[in-house]
């Protein structure tokens, strides 16, 4: 029986490469492993499929196959950034291996810049500005059920706006594999051996707020607030920290620094109003 989307019998290879549980850095401690390392098995799956090379199971892939998975995806509708973001974790088996990476390549380049166009979206997020920052936070008291989680959110506004934050930077898409802020990355003075190292933002039985719940409290404070849930999302807090210090004037060298963007990505968070 086929597999469902692929359309073809054929079963997916194993996947043999390195895994993020291997990985182990020279000071000996476990690290967290970068997210094309956790998610190279299911991308691996997907690309051989796409490309019909089941019997690679292991670096290298010929770098001819990669434009056929760039069709393939683009006439599924996906946009470009999307597509990058696939090849991203191949190119990143390859070089961990060893191996050249295949998807440097003119012409598999040229093609993502195609598909960048063919299928591009327009970011509707808006900034969640200072007024609208305290109002989310006084809503807190309103929507909570308990003091504990009330006070917990309005932590993780706060900082999430103001330190510029990534919404995978302070919550976890799943409680078992946080690679969030920690109590390790803050200089605060509290018995260690009381609390150990753990995710920054936890619930009383100290398992880590994933992202889904994040989002849903801040859809139910949006819509008490009677605001759009569709146009402002947790991303919102760091566009709005970006444009909110575009209006206080600070200068572009600084937002950038403050943001941590190593480009000149941060203007597309600077979403000034039109007057």
């Amino acid at each position: 029986m086929p597999r469902r989307g692929t359309g073809s019998t054929e079963e997916s290879p194993e996947y043999k490469g390195p895994r993020a549980g291997n990985v182990q850095p020279k000071t000996g401690r476990r690290a967290n492993p970068p997210r094309q390392l956790r998610e190279a098995p299911r991308l691996w799956r997907l690309h051989a499929r796409r490309t019909r090379t089941h019997q690679h199971t292991t670096p290298p892939h010929a770098a001819r196959r990669t434009p056929h998975f760039i069709v393939a995806q683009v006439n599924l509708g996906l946009s470009g950034k999307t597509i990058t973001s696939q090849l991203s974790a191949v190119a990143f088996i390859h070089k961990l291996s060893g191996f050249p990476d295949p998807t440097w390549h003119f012409v598999i380049k040229n093609l993502l810049v195609g598909a960048a166009k063919i299928n591009s979206t327009t970011d509707t997020r808006l900034p969640i500005l200072k007024p609208l920052l305290n109002k989310l936070v006084c809503s807190a008291p309103y929507v909570s059920d308990s003091s504990y989680k009330t006070c917990m959110l309005k932590a993780m506004y706060l900082l999430a706006f103001h330190a510029f934050l990534r919404p995978s930077e302070f919550t976890s898409h799943n409680r078992s594999n946080p690679h969030v802020l920690s109590t390790s990355n803050l200089k605060l003075v509290y018995n260690r051996s009381k609390y150990p190292q753990s995710p920054l933002f936890v619930f009383p039985d100290s398992q880590p707020v994933t992202r889904a719940y994040f989002k849903t409290q801040l859809d139910k404070r949006l819509s008490w607030a009677s605001l759009s849930t569709l146009q402002y999302k947790p991303h919102s807090f760091r566009i709005g920290a970006a444009t909110q210090s575009a209006l206080s004037a600070v200068p572009d060298h600084k937002i950038k620094l403050m943001g941590r963007w190593h480009s000149d990505a941060y203007k597309k968070y600077i979403r000034v109003p039109m007057l």
